[in-house]
Protein backbone atom coordinates (compact mmCIF):
# COMPACT_ATOMS: atom_id res chain seq x y z
CA UNK A 1 0.00 0.00 0.00
CA UNK A 2 0.95 3.35 -1.05
CA UNK A 3 -0.17 6.80 0.90
CA UNK A 4 -2.42 8.82 -1.27
CA UNK A 5 -1.23 11.65 -3.59
CA UNK A 6 -4.40 12.55 -3.96
CA UNK A 7 -6.03 16.02 -2.76
CA UNK A 8 -9.13 16.96 -1.38
CA UNK A 9 -11.20 20.70 -2.02
CA UNK A 10 -13.05 21.90 0.65
CA UNK A 11 -15.98 24.21 -0.87
CA UNK A 12 -17.29 26.95 0.57
CA UNK A 13 -20.09 28.91 -1.49
CA UNK A 14 -21.17 30.91 1.73
CA UNK A 15 -21.71 31.00 5.01
CA UNK A 16 -25.06 30.02 5.08
CA UNK A 17 -24.94 26.92 2.97
CA UNK A 18 -21.81 25.79 4.73
CA UNK A 19 -24.25 26.01 8.37
CA UNK A 20 -26.75 23.95 6.52
CA UNK A 21 -25.35 21.17 4.14
CA UNK A 22 -21.57 20.97 5.32
CA UNK A 23 -19.99 22.21 2.37
CA UNK A 24 -18.59 19.95 -0.08
CA UNK A 25 -15.36 18.50 -1.40
CA UNK A 26 -13.93 17.92 -4.81
CA UNK A 27 -11.47 16.29 -5.67
CA UNK A 28 -8.54 18.36 -7.02
CA UNK A 29 -5.33 17.88 -8.91
CA UNK A 30 -2.97 14.93 -7.44
CA UNK A 31 0.34 15.92 -6.07
CA UNK A 32 3.55 14.98 -8.29
CA UNK A 33 4.81 12.63 -5.15
CA UNK A 34 2.50 11.17 -2.89
CA UNK A 35 3.20 13.10 0.90
CA UNK A 36 2.56 12.73 4.41
CA UNK A 37 3.79 14.92 7.32
CA UNK A 38 4.56 17.61 4.69
CA UNK A 39 4.03 20.91 4.97
CA UNK A 40 1.94 23.72 3.33
CA UNK A 41 2.55 26.90 2.84
CA UNK A 42 -0.07 29.68 1.25
CA UNK A 43 2.33 32.10 -0.43
CA UNK A 44 1.44 35.88 -1.74
CA UNK A 45 0.76 35.16 -4.90
CA UNK A 46 -2.09 32.25 -3.54
CA UNK A 47 -0.29 29.43 -4.57
CA UNK A 48 0.78 26.61 -1.96
CA UNK A 49 4.03 25.75 -1.19
CA UNK A 50 4.37 21.85 -0.71
CA UNK A 51 8.11 20.89 0.48
CA UNK A 52 9.43 17.52 1.87
CA UNK A 53 7.79 14.65 3.54
CA UNK A 54 7.59 10.76 3.44
CA UNK A 55 6.88 8.85 0.58
CA UNK A 56 6.38 5.27 -0.49
CA UNK A 57 5.11 3.16 2.10
CA UNK A 58 4.66 -0.46 3.00
CA UNK A 59 2.16 -2.05 5.17
CA UNK A 60 4.04 -4.12 7.63
CA UNK A 61 1.27 -4.84 10.42
CA UNK A 62 -2.60 -4.12 10.98
CA UNK A 63 -4.34 -1.11 11.92
CA UNK A 64 -4.35 2.30 10.56
CA UNK A 65 -1.91 4.12 12.96
CA UNK A 66 1.97 3.18 13.74
CA UNK A 67 2.51 0.49 10.88
CA UNK A 68 3.16 2.30 8.12
CA UNK A 69 7.17 1.86 7.24
CA UNK A 70 8.33 5.08 5.49
CA UNK A 71 10.92 4.10 2.28
CA UNK A 72 12.37 7.49 1.83
CA UNK A 73 12.34 10.91 2.83
CA UNK A 74 11.51 13.88 0.60
CA UNK A 75 13.62 17.22 -0.69
CA UNK A 76 11.13 17.75 -3.19
CA UNK A 77 8.69 20.10 -3.18
CA UNK A 78 5.73 21.43 -5.58
CA UNK A 79 3.63 24.20 -5.76
CA UNK A 80 -0.28 23.92 -6.01
CA UNK A 81 -1.99 26.77 -8.86
CA UNK A 82 -5.79 27.21 -7.33
CA UNK A 83 -6.74 28.61 -10.69
CA UNK A 84 -5.87 25.67 -12.75
CA UNK A 85 -6.09 23.18 -9.72
CA UNK A 86 -2.86 21.68 -10.83
CA UNK A 87 0.06 20.57 -8.91
CA UNK A 88 3.95 21.05 -10.26
CA UNK A 89 7.34 20.85 -9.22
CA UNK A 90 9.47 23.64 -8.08
CA UNK A 91 12.75 23.87 -6.43
CA UNK A 92 14.07 20.76 -4.12
CA UNK A 93 15.15 21.38 -0.83
CA UNK A 94 18.57 21.56 0.62
CA UNK A 95 18.68 18.80 2.53
CA UNK A 96 15.03 15.75 2.57
CA UNK A 97 13.12 16.31 5.79
CA UNK A 98 9.68 15.63 7.55
CA UNK A 99 7.71 16.81 10.62
CA UNK A 100 9.57 20.08 10.30
CA UNK A 101 7.83 23.74 10.29
CA UNK A 102 7.54 25.99 6.98
CA UNK A 103 6.31 29.60 7.94
CA UNK A 104 5.67 32.26 5.86
CA UNK A 105 8.06 35.32 6.50
CA UNK A 106 7.03 39.10 6.30
CA UNK A 107 9.09 39.04 3.19
CA UNK A 108 7.19 36.41 1.12
CA UNK A 109 10.13 34.32 2.14
CA UNK A 110 9.41 31.13 3.41
CA UNK A 111 11.34 29.36 6.32
CA UNK A 112 11.75 25.53 6.39
CA UNK A 113 13.05 23.86 10.15
CA UNK A 114 14.07 20.92 11.47
CA UNK A 115 12.41 17.50 11.03
CA UNK A 116 14.21 14.09 10.25
CA UNK A 117 15.92 13.16 7.17
CA UNK A 118 15.69 9.26 7.97
CA UNK A 119 12.98 7.24 7.44
CA UNK A 120 12.91 5.93 11.08
CA UNK A 121 12.08 9.32 13.19
CA UNK A 122 16.00 8.92 15.31
CA UNK A 123 18.04 12.07 16.06
CA UNK A 124 15.92 15.53 13.88
CA UNK A 125 18.04 17.64 12.07
CA UNK A 126 19.07 21.00 13.30
CA UNK A 127 19.16 22.82 9.69
CA UNK A 128 16.84 25.28 8.22
CA UNK A 129 16.77 26.75 4.81
CA UNK A 130 14.57 30.06 3.08
CA UNK A 131 12.14 29.19 -0.01
CA UNK A 132 12.05 32.06 -1.97
CA UNK A 133 8.99 32.96 -4.16
CA UNK A 134 10.34 34.77 -6.81
CA UNK A 135 13.40 32.61 -7.78
CA UNK A 136 11.92 29.00 -7.02
CA UNK A 137 14.66 27.87 -5.32
CA UNK A 138 15.59 26.95 -1.51
CA UNK A 139 18.60 27.83 -0.33
CA UNK A 140 20.58 26.95 3.26
CA UNK A 141 20.00 29.87 6.40
CA UNK A 142 21.45 29.51 9.83
CA UNK A 143 21.07 26.28 11.92
CA UNK A 144 19.29 25.93 15.06
CA UNK A 145 20.86 25.73 18.48
CA UNK A 146 19.30 22.24 18.55
CA UNK A 147 17.64 19.73 16.17
CA UNK A 148 14.07 19.86 16.72
CA UNK A 149 11.10 17.23 14.87
CA UNK A 150 7.34 17.54 15.36
CA UNK A 151 7.92 20.94 16.31
CA UNK A 152 5.81 24.02 15.98
CA UNK A 153 6.25 27.37 14.15
CA UNK A 154 4.66 30.75 15.34
CA UNK A 155 5.21 34.02 13.31
CA UNK A 156 5.52 36.85 15.85
CA UNK A 157 4.11 40.17 15.30
CA UNK A 158 7.66 41.56 15.69
CA UNK A 159 8.55 39.56 12.37
CA UNK A 160 10.51 36.76 14.30
CA UNK A 161 9.94 33.29 14.47
CA UNK A 162 9.01 31.08 17.55
CA UNK A 163 10.00 27.14 17.52
CA UNK A 164 8.54 25.41 20.25
CA UNK A 165 7.99 21.86 21.47
CA UNK A 166 8.44 18.75 19.53
CA UNK A 167 11.14 16.34 19.79
CA UNK A 168 15.29 16.46 20.39
CA UNK A 169 18.20 14.30 20.67
CA UNK A 170 17.59 13.59 24.45
CA UNK A 171 15.56 14.32 27.64
CA UNK A 172 14.70 17.26 28.76
CA UNK A 173 13.23 18.69 25.47
CA UNK A 174 15.00 21.30 23.32
CA UNK A 175 14.11 24.75 24.84
CA UNK A 176 12.62 26.93 22.44
CA UNK A 177 13.86 29.13 19.75
CA UNK A 178 13.80 32.40 17.98
CA UNK A 179 14.57 32.74 14.03
CA UNK A 180 15.65 36.37 13.19
CA UNK A 181 15.24 36.97 9.46
CA UNK A 182 17.21 39.96 9.58
CA UNK A 183 20.06 38.05 10.48
CA UNK A 184 19.32 34.73 9.55
CA UNK A 185 20.15 32.95 12.91
CA UNK A 186 18.64 31.52 15.77
CA UNK A 187 18.83 32.20 19.68
CA UNK A 188 17.54 30.76 22.64
CA UNK A 189 14.11 32.01 23.82
CA UNK A 190 14.83 30.64 27.31
CA UNK A 191 13.19 27.99 29.38
CA UNK A 192 9.84 26.99 29.49
CA UNK A 193 8.17 27.30 32.70
CA UNK A 194 7.35 23.58 32.98
CA UNK A 195 9.02 20.33 33.44
CA UNK A 196 9.90 19.02 29.86
CA UNK A 197 11.69 16.07 31.54
CA UNK A 198 8.91 13.61 29.73
CA UNK A 199 7.89 15.47 26.96
CA UNK A 200 10.87 14.71 24.31
CA UNK A 201 8.17 13.56 21.95
CA UNK A 202 5.96 14.18 18.91
CA UNK A 203 3.46 14.71 21.35
CA UNK A 204 5.42 17.62 22.69
CA UNK A 205 3.57 20.46 22.44
CA UNK A 206 0.92 22.51 20.18
CA UNK A 207 0.75 26.28 20.23
CA UNK A 208 -0.94 29.17 18.75
CA UNK A 209 -0.49 33.15 18.32
CA UNK A 210 -2.95 35.00 20.51
CA UNK A 211 -4.44 38.13 19.56
CA UNK A 212 -2.30 40.24 21.79
CA UNK A 213 0.91 38.63 20.34
CA UNK A 214 1.48 36.41 22.55
CA UNK A 215 2.16 32.24 22.21
CA UNK A 216 -0.22 29.60 23.87
CA UNK A 217 1.91 26.70 24.11
CA UNK A 218 0.11 23.05 25.38
CA UNK A 219 2.73 20.66 26.04
CA UNK A 220 1.82 16.47 26.41
CA UNK A 221 1.24 16.70 30.09
CA UNK A 222 -1.71 19.32 29.48
CA UNK A 223 0.64 22.12 31.22
CA UNK A 224 -0.27 25.24 29.49
CA UNK A 225 1.90 28.07 29.07
CA UNK A 226 2.42 31.76 27.49
CA UNK A 227 5.95 33.22 25.72
CA UNK A 228 6.21 36.59 26.13
CA UNK A 229 7.83 37.60 23.28
CA UNK A 230 8.05 41.66 24.50
CA UNK A 231 9.58 40.02 28.23
CA UNK A 232 11.25 36.70 26.23
CA UNK A 233 10.25 34.71 28.86
CA UNK A 234 7.70 32.15 29.57
CA UNK A 235 4.88 31.62 32.32
CA UNK A 236 2.36 29.27 33.27
CA UNK A 237 -1.14 29.18 32.98
CA UNK A 238 -3.96 27.27 33.77
CA UNK A 239 -4.05 23.67 32.83
CA UNK A 240 -5.98 22.07 29.96
CA UNK A 241 -8.71 19.57 30.91
CA UNK A 242 -8.42 20.33 34.87
CA UNK A 243 -10.38 17.58 36.96
CA UNK A 244 -12.67 20.98 37.25
CA UNK A 245 -13.70 20.53 33.65
CA UNK A 246 -13.26 16.76 32.96
CA UNK A 247 -13.26 14.99 36.46
CA UNK A 248 -12.62 13.31 37.82
CA UNK A 249 -9.04 12.67 36.88
CA UNK A 250 -8.19 15.46 33.95
CA UNK A 251 -7.03 14.61 30.18
CA UNK A 252 -3.47 14.51 29.23
CA UNK A 253 -2.03 14.03 25.12
CA UNK A 254 0.91 11.33 25.13
CA UNK A 255 -0.93 9.52 22.50
CA UNK A 256 -2.15 12.39 20.23
CA UNK A 257 -2.06 16.55 20.64
CA UNK A 258 -5.45 18.30 20.18
CA UNK A 259 -5.49 21.02 18.09
CA UNK A 260 -5.37 24.44 18.96
CA UNK A 261 -7.29 27.66 16.47
CA UNK A 262 -6.86 31.53 17.49
CA UNK A 263 -11.25 32.34 16.48
CA UNK A 264 -12.15 35.69 15.81
CA UNK A 265 -13.49 36.71 19.23
CA UNK A 266 -9.42 35.89 20.43
CA UNK A 267 -10.35 32.64 22.46
CA UNK A 268 -8.87 29.93 21.31
CA UNK A 269 -10.46 26.03 20.64
CA UNK A 270 -8.50 22.85 21.70
CA UNK A 271 -10.38 19.89 20.55
CA UNK A 272 -9.30 16.41 20.05
CA UNK A 273 -6.36 14.13 20.34
CA UNK A 274 -5.53 11.28 22.68
CA UNK A 275 -4.28 9.55 26.02
CA UNK A 276 -4.31 5.86 27.38
CA UNK A 277 -7.95 6.19 27.81
CA UNK A 278 -8.18 6.70 24.12
CA UNK A 279 -9.35 9.25 21.67
CA UNK A 280 -10.84 12.33 22.82
CA UNK A 281 -13.99 14.39 21.10
CA UNK A 282 -13.32 16.89 24.06
CA UNK A 283 -13.24 20.42 23.34
CA UNK A 284 -12.10 23.63 25.44
CA UNK A 285 -12.08 27.44 25.11
CA UNK A 286 -8.39 29.16 26.16
CA UNK A 287 -9.61 33.09 26.94
CA UNK A 288 -6.44 34.58 27.39
CA UNK A 289 -8.17 37.68 29.31
CA UNK A 290 -8.87 35.32 32.54
CA UNK A 291 -5.82 32.94 31.55
CA UNK A 292 -8.77 29.80 32.03
CA UNK A 293 -9.56 26.73 29.78
CA UNK A 294 -13.69 26.14 29.99
CA UNK A 295 -15.46 23.03 28.03
CA UNK A 296 -17.09 23.89 25.37
CA UNK A 297 -19.56 21.52 23.08
CA UNK A 298 -17.94 17.91 22.17
CA UNK A 299 -16.89 17.05 18.78
CA UNK A 300 -19.16 14.68 16.91
CA UNK A 301 -16.54 11.94 17.38
CA UNK A 302 -13.29 11.50 18.80
CA UNK A 303 -10.62 12.69 16.41
CA UNK A 304 -6.95 12.32 16.53
CA UNK A 305 -4.23 13.36 13.63
CA UNK A 306 -7.14 15.57 12.16
CA UNK A 307 -6.40 18.93 10.74
CA UNK A 308 -8.85 22.64 12.28
CA UNK A 309 -8.93 25.24 9.73
CA UNK A 310 -10.70 28.64 10.79
CA UNK A 311 -12.71 29.78 8.15
CA UNK A 312 -13.66 33.38 6.87
CA UNK A 313 -16.98 32.97 8.81
CA UNK A 314 -15.47 32.69 11.67
CA UNK A 315 -16.71 28.90 12.05
CA UNK A 316 -13.79 25.39 12.38
CA UNK A 317 -13.55 22.89 10.05
CA UNK A 318 -12.06 19.86 11.61
CA UNK A 319 -11.33 17.06 9.00
CA UNK A 320 -10.25 14.04 9.03
CA UNK A 321 -8.11 11.88 11.60
CA UNK A 322 -8.53 8.26 13.11
CA UNK A 323 -9.65 6.61 15.57
CA UNK A 324 -7.74 3.55 17.51
CA UNK A 325 -8.27 0.46 19.30
CA UNK A 326 -9.64 -2.62 18.36
CA UNK A 327 -10.56 -2.34 14.14
CA UNK A 328 -8.41 1.33 13.89
CA UNK A 329 -10.31 3.61 11.57
CA UNK A 330 -9.46 6.19 9.29
CA UNK A 331 -12.00 9.29 8.84
CA UNK A 332 -13.29 10.66 5.83
CA UNK A 333 -15.76 13.05 8.14
CA UNK A 334 -15.48 16.29 8.89
CA UNK A 335 -17.45 18.48 11.28
CA UNK A 336 -17.86 22.23 12.02
CA UNK A 337 -17.45 24.50 15.12
CA UNK A 338 -19.44 27.01 15.12
CA UNK A 339 -18.37 29.77 18.53
CA UNK A 340 -21.98 31.64 18.54
CA UNK A 341 -23.67 28.20 19.35
CA UNK A 342 -20.69 26.63 21.29
CA UNK A 343 -21.13 23.60 19.17
CA UNK A 344 -20.45 21.10 16.64
CA UNK A 345 -22.31 20.11 13.54
CA UNK A 346 -21.23 16.93 10.96
CA UNK A 347 -20.31 18.39 7.41
CA UNK A 348 -20.19 16.65 4.29
CA UNK A 349 -17.27 13.90 4.32
CA UNK A 350 -14.03 13.94 2.29
CA UNK A 351 -13.50 11.67 -1.07
CA UNK A 352 -10.69 10.42 0.64
CA UNK A 353 -10.28 9.10 4.89
CA UNK A 354 -7.30 11.00 5.99
CA UNK A 355 -6.27 9.59 9.26
CA UNK A 356 -2.94 12.03 9.94
CA UNK A 357 -0.10 13.80 8.42
CA UNK A 358 -2.05 15.38 5.97
CA UNK A 359 -2.58 19.21 5.63
CA UNK A 360 -5.20 21.96 5.34
CA UNK A 361 -4.70 25.20 3.59
CA UNK A 362 -6.87 28.11 3.51
CA UNK A 363 -6.85 29.70 0.15
CA UNK A 364 -7.57 33.37 -1.03
CA UNK A 365 -10.57 32.14 -2.45
CA UNK A 366 -12.03 30.60 0.95
CA UNK A 367 -11.97 27.23 -0.64
CA UNK A 368 -9.58 24.99 1.49
CA UNK A 369 -6.92 22.59 0.30
CA UNK A 370 -6.61 19.34 2.29
CA UNK A 371 -3.45 17.55 0.82
CA UNK A 372 -1.49 14.09 1.79
CA UNK A 373 -2.44 11.20 4.01
CA UNK A 374 -1.27 8.66 6.01
CA UNK A 375 -3.97 6.31 5.03
CA UNK A 376 -2.83 2.70 4.43
CA UNK A 377 -6.37 2.05 2.74
CA UNK A 378 -5.88 4.13 0.30
CA UNK A 379 -3.38 2.61 -3.30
Amino acid sequence: MRSSAISGMFLLSSAIALAQSGGTFTVTGAMTTPRVWHTATLLNNGKVLIAGGESDFNLIGPGQYGFLAPQSVLATAELYDPVSGTFARTGDMTAPRYCHTATLLPDGRVLIAGGYSTPQAGVPTNTAEIYDPSTGSFAATGNMISGHGCQQANLLFDGRVLIVGGSGAGNPAPNAELYDPAGGTFASAGAYASDTSGFNTCQGGVSTVLSDGKVLIVLESASAEIFDPAAGSFTATANVGSPQVFPPYGIDFNDGLPTATLLLNGKVLLAGGGDDSGIHANAELYDASTGAFTATGAMTTGRDGQTATLLPDGTVLMAGGYLYGPGDVTLASTELYDPARDAFTPSGNMTTPRGGGQTATLLTDGRVLIAGSRNSSVA
